[in-house]
């Protein structure tokens, strides 16, 4: 909708954007990755998970301030790199740090609580847009995100397992 109707776009090219998310996320993940390599870098690199957040979330505000399809393609990249950049930081936080025998329960809560999110989520924009222009549902849902990246920022220590 935001496509076709704010920036003009046919509707055929919403798959391009998808393909732009899937590209970015993998870039995300490959960064984590490379970076994280050696475990001595794992520390490192694992406290800057709420960075990705902050990243993705700054780029799916701007890319709401666009008029441009090109440069909201830019935004919605590197806010797919930002995205997961810190999800591949998670999911090794979910086999890392449970204890003994409650890997599948942490995750289980996890994937439970991130259906809730998506399934609230995915209702309630869709119908608050009939009410608010979509330039600011997808203000909020930055903000959200950037909630969520400072939070983890200032909390993301208290999962690390201590230096030895």
């Amino acid at each position: 909708m935001y496509l076709t109707k704010r920036l003009s776009v046919p509707s055929h090219w919403v798959g391009l954007t998808e393909s732009i998310v899937s590209v970015g996320n993998l870039v995300g993940f490959l960064i984590v990755t490379i970076v994280a390599g050696r475990s001595i870098r794992q520390r490192a690199i694992s406290s800057k998970m709420g960075v990705g957040y902050l990243v993705a979330g700054a780029m799916m505000a701007l890319s709401a301030l666009t008029t441009s399809f090109t440069a909201f393609c830019l935004c919605l990249l590197f806010h797919a790199i930002g995205d997961g950049f810190s999800n591949a930081i998670e999911e090794s936080f979910e086999q890392r740090l449970p204890r003994d025998g409650q890997v599948g329960k942490s995750i289980s809560i996890i994937s439970t609580i991130g259906s809730i999110g998506y399934i609230i989520g995915t209702s309630s924009f869709p119908l608050l847009t009939d009410h608010v222009p979509v330039e600011k549902v997808i203000v909020l849902s930055a903000c959200c995100m950037l909630i969520t990246g400072i939070a983890v920022s200032m909390n993301i220590k208290t999962l690390l397992p201590k230096e030895s």
